[in-house]
């Protein structure tokens, strides 16, 4: 099961549950305060790796293209 980031808005914390694809967008309780004002947070590693929006598309198979300085032979 993938691993989700959710941020409390009642007392700031954010922490990670383990969650099949069809729960992600369920109420997560907040481990430090009990609140359910708590929403799913996009995580660094999963924007990096290009992972699908939360609107259930299914993750690109392509890496995104990546970028070197400006003279760099290969980018021209």
């Amino acid at each position: 099961m993938p691993l989700y980031d959710y941020d409390c808005d009642e007392c700031g914390t954010r922490f990670e549950q383990r969650r099949s694809y069809a729960q992600a967008d369920d109420l997560a309780p907040c481990p430090d305060c009990g609140s359910l004002l708590t929403e799913r947070a996009l995580s660094v590693a999963a924007y990096l790796r290009g992972a699908p929006a939360p609107s259930g598309n299914t993750p690109s198979t392509t890496p995104p293209k990546k970028r070197h300085r400006s003279d760099c032979l290969c980018c021209r």
